[in-house]
């Protein structure tokens, strides 16, 4: 269960959110700008809130009347990074072990049976410069179950991938997280991917959170101008 209360300045952004306990998938959609990266951060802990708290399973990653702040190292959270962000030099081998604890032999045999597992094994030997979109995006979510997450953070999955690798990037994601039995937090602009992959969606504009729902819920009752053109249900404008 992850639940989530917290407030935020950065720059001109005030973010303010409060999410119930949650056991599954959460979609954040939004326009730009209103606060879904921030939030994410937030949750890593690489922002720090001005006021609130983070729970995961039970335990308080950040509480500021506690004065409970776990660092990020030890939060134990998976995160993949629009575009993946993989080390260019690296080899996917590398990459995907990198954040392993233990002796390097270890840390190998434990990203190759990662890779095989997702079926990516035939790229252990790659450079992280080389893969193609849609191969960084398979890589860089191999590489946050590496760390054996208790959480898992996904920032716009399918952002930047060309029309054929969307749909197949979405199908891998949908069928590796719904093995998962941790909440998982995904930021997108799409809504095919919030149908994918979420069984809730949040929609958040300007730092505030305006409707929790399905995306039938969306389509059904939008509580906004911005979800009724996120969830295709606005009417298109009369001709003069």
């Amino acid at each position: 269960m992850l639940a989530v209360e917290v407030e935020a300045t950065v720059g001109g952004m005030d973010l303010r959110v409060k999410l119930p306990a949650h056991p599954g998938a959460t979609v954040i959609v939004g326009p730009n700008g209103a606060g879904k990266t921030t939030l994410l951060k937030c949750l890593l802990g690489v922002i720090p809130p001005r006021r609130g708290r983070i729970e995961l399973c039970g335990e308080q990653l950040y509480c500021s009347e506690q004065r409970i702040d776990v660092p990020v190292g030890h939060r134990q959270l998976g995160y993949v990074p629009q575009h993946g962000a993989l080390f260019p030099h690296m080899t996917v081998l590398g990459n995907v072990g990198f954040g392993v604890r233990g002796r390097k032999a270890a840390r190998d045999d434990q990203a190759m049976a990662l890779l095989s597992e997702l079926g990516i094994a035939h790229l252990a030997r790659r450079r992280g410069r080389s893969l193609s979109g849609g191969e960084a995006q398979r890589v860089a979510l191999c590489r946050a179950l590496a760390i054996a997450p208790r959480a898992l953070l996904l920032d716009e999955p399918t952002a930047g991938l060309d029309a054929d690798a969307r749909p197949e990037i979405r199908r891998f994601l949908v069928d590796r997280l719904a093995k998962l039995a941790i909440p998982r937090v995904v930021v997108s602009h799409d809504l095919e991917d919030a149908r994918a992959l979420g069984g809730r969606v949040v929609v958040l504009e300007s730092g505030r959170v305006t409707q929790v729902g399905t995306v039938a819920d969306l389509q059904q009752r939008p509580a906004t101008p911005f979800i009724e053109r996120f969830a295709g249900t606005a009417q298109p404008m009369p001709r003069p």
